[in-house]
C-alpha cells in the first residue's frame, strides 16, 4: 500500500474510532451504488454506455 493510503486511513480513524479496527473496510451505506439484474441489461443494451441511460 502507499504512504497515501495509509494517511487516508489514519484520518478516517481520526474521524471515526470504528474505522481503526478495521483499516480500509469500506464504509456500508444504503445510498451506495449497486449493479442490478436491469442495470446490467441496460448496460448491455447500450454497449455499456453508463451515459446513455439513467436508472430510476
Amino acid at each position: 500500500m502507499t504512504e497515501r493510503t495509509v494517511w487516508r486511513w489514519l484520518a478516517a480513524a481520526e474521524r471515526d474510532e470504528s474505522a481503526a479496527a478495521e483499516p480500509g473496510a469500506r464504509a456500508q451505506s444504503k445510498d451506495r451504488f449497486s449493479v442490478t439484474p436491469e442495470v446490467r441489461r441496460l448496460l448491455a443494451l447500450w454497449k455499456g454506455n453508463v451515459a446513455a441511460f439513467t436508472v430510476s
